[in-house]
């Protein structure tokens, strides 16, 4: 093995994919569950959401509870209750609390590039800037997102209730025949 890993949190955020999705479309809207899929060693995971706060810092807006995931157990979902509220362009992460790196998944594309911090796990509110940026690579995350509900329109009034001003009033009159 060439190096050192030492224990701790490792912190990553989908800085730019290619084709893959990792920030949330115009219009925001929540996020209902996420996904991770298993590696080699069993691990502990957490979903990050992060806001753009400038080149190359990042404010984070959520984090999830702990899971643990045991080596090779497939993918694993989870549900968000209640549902995490997101704004257009925040950006889906992930802690590594092992980390060994099974956060990601190569892919090989230049345009797929990670931000990755290797201090203590973050809090909500903490904005970053020492991260470290990896081409070709993707988080090992998936979330379901739902957008905004459309605005109800108003009822309509009940005929014979309207009243004041700016209502229209229809005068229907009777026809009279004559013969």
């Amino acid at each position: 093995m060439l190096g050192h890993l030492e224990r701790g949190s490792f912190s990553v955020v989908q800085k730019s994919s290619v084709a893959v999705k990792y920030a949330v479309p115009a219009g925001g809207g929540t996020l209902t569950s996420w996904s991770v899929a298993a590696g080699p060693n069993t691990d502990t995971f957490q979903l990050e959401v992060w806001r753009p706060a400038g080149t190359d810092t990042f404010t984070l807006v959520f984090i999830s509870s702990p899971q643990v995931i045991l080596a090779n157990s497939g993918v694993h979902t989870f549900t968000l209750s209640p549902p995490v509220s997101v704004n257009a362009d925040d950006r889906l992460g992930l802690v590594n609390t092992l980390d060994d790196g099974y956060c990601l998944q190569s892919t090989g594309n230049s345009g797929d590039v990670v931000d990755a911090t290797f201090a203590p796990t973050p809090s909500v509110g903490d904005t970053r800037s020492d991260f470290i940026s990896f081409d070709g690579w993707q988080v090992n995350v998936a979330a379901n997102f739902a957008p905004p509900e459309p605005p109800t329109p108003p009822s309509p009034p009940t005929p014979g209730t309207e009243s004041g001003a700016g209502v229209a009033v229809a005068v229907v009159a009777t026809p009279a025949f004559t013969g």
